[in-house]
């Protein structure tokens, strides 16, 4: 999946703000820095040390891990679920977070071009005959819930292509035409062989009528970039059927004709053996993502910025991907930090439930978190992607990494606690921590290409501030 802009950064208007304090304060920081590096490695945290006199400011240090961290589950406005690295269908109990479904959007597009870095425009030779167009899916090897069930699932036409600017949600539906183009029904068995060490695809054969309409587009300026094509031919959604218990991941795309793909057969017109071009489902493509919350901890959670308290759900709060669900925190004690007060080092830790994991099931090993507003929606850019927590020097949000030994995630809010308590952020809203994975260049992006999902059961800020 290719790097996006969802990770976040501070406005220009607020890193000139902190630019300017912190010009005023780097001696006093770095100072407060080194002294609290001994610190950490003491026997004993520090509860007031008085330091010299800079610049005629007398500074005393603090730490807290008191300060009250509120913790509530909400079900957000936003799961953007387009563009991941693999298709999702069928549908599963999950033992903790109900029943979820999904059903895979894909818009085809021309094969990538390694050479150039462009694509493969859509040409065939002078005279070629149409044959037969087949979707292949290859697993991803991701799958949840009873294998020996099998899942019946059709494959429809889209009434109008995919928008490629747009950012598909994990609730939006896109108009699709009722009667069906292929069914098929499988389950584990069709997609590995008994000994589990090999993989096969998932192939469906589509009406002639289609294969004609994309066949009749090639050698064409339409179906020279893809951005053409796709205003041209509209894709298809593979829908699931009845309430199955079994849950798949396919690749979204090929190479060559192997993988996932869009394969169109055709022969020249004195050959005795087919030519195949291959589409990619690499193009604009989501998931759309469906739960049963009903006897679950969290069935309250209907609506966008529905809230369950943890004083309400045993202590515990939940996040899962691709379902819009995340735990919020507030720091409501902030408001006794003195404003202009020096944040040195503020980590912010959650402790998560053992008792969940299992081996479909493993812990999230990557999470971040997003700022969201007093109404639980995501504070977005003007790019319409969500503000994640960074450290202010970079456009990398902070990647919260799952330690197994202590079974917790720790993540770095110094910066972003700088700025609550210099009023350049409001501490009437909050954040919302959500499943993420991380970019060649260990950069969090929010993650929504899978169903995984933990429990948290505390949370605890460790915090060392300086004031006058």
């Amino acid at each position: 999946m290719k790097k996006t802009s969802l990770t976040n950064f501070l406005t220009s208007t607020t890193s000139l703000q902190l630019d300017l304090m912190n010009s005023n304060l780097t001696k006093m920081r770095n100072v407060a820095i080194m002294l609290l590096s001994a610190f950490f490695f003491s026997c004993e945290d520090p509860t007031d040390i008085a330091f010299a006199n800079l610049g005629g400011a007398s500074l005393s240090t603090f730490f807290t891990d008191t300060l009250a961290v509120t913790r509530a589950t909400v079900k957000l406005d936003s799961a953007v679920t387009s563009n991941q690295a693999q298709l999702l269908v069928g549908g599963f109990t999950d033992p903790v977070f109900g029943y979820v479904r999904s059903n895979m959007y894909f818009q085809p597009s021309l094969p990538p071009n390694a050479t150039t870095g462009g694509e493969f425009a859509f040409t065939v030779e002078s005279g070629a005959v149409f044959d037969s167009l087949r979707l292949s899916l290859l697993t991803s090897r991701y799958y949840l819930g009873d294998t020996l069930d099998k899942i019946n699932v059709t494959v429809h036409r889209l009434k109008s292509p995919l928008s490629i600017s747009r950012n598909y949600n994990f609730d939006d539906e896109v108009p699709f035409e009722a009667q069906p183009l292929a069914s098929k029904e499988f389950n584990l068995d069709e997609i590995f062989n008994s000994t589990r060490d090999s993989i096969r695809t998932i192939s469906f054969n589509l009406p002639e009528i289609i294969g004609q309409e994309l066949f009749a587009l090639a050698n064409t300026d339409d179906a020279s970039t893809t951005t053409k094509l796709t205003s041209k031919f509209a894709g298809f959604v593979v829908r699931v059927n009845g309430r199955p218990n079994g849950l798949y991941g396919f690749q979204s795309s090929a190479s060559n004709g192997s993988g996932s793909a869009l394969n169109l057969f055709y022969h020249e017109a004195t050959a005795t053996t087919a030519s195949i071009f291959p589409f990619d489902l690499n193009g604009k493509r989501y998931n759309q993502v469906t739960a049963d919350r009903s006897g679950t901890p969290i069935a309250s959670l209907l609506s966008a910025g529905n809230v369950l308290s943890s004083t309400d759900s045993g202590g515990k709060t939940y996040i899962q991907a691709s379902t819009g669900i995340g735990t919020k925190v507030t720091f409501p004690s902030l408001k006794n930090i003195p404003n202009g007060s020096l944040i040195n080092s503020a980590i912010l830790t959650f402790d998560i439930d053992t008792t969940v994991i299992s081996t479909f099931f493993p812990p999230l090993s990557t999470v971040v978190l997003a700022e969201v507003d007093i109404n639980n929606k995501m504070i977005k850019r003007s790019t319409n992607t969500p503000f994640l927590v960074n450290l202010g020097s970079s456009t990398n949000g902070i990647p919260g990494l799952y330690n197994s030994t202590s079974k917790t995630y720790s993540l770095d809010l110094t910066v972003y606690l700088q700025s609550v308590v210099n009023g350049l952020k409001p501490n009437t809203s909050g954040l919302v921590l959500l499943p993420a994975s991380l970019t060649v260049n260990s950069d969090a992006i929010l993650s929504n290409g899978t169903l995984s999902r933990t429990v948290l059961t505390n949370a605890k800020l460790s915090l060392y501030y300086s004031k006058k």
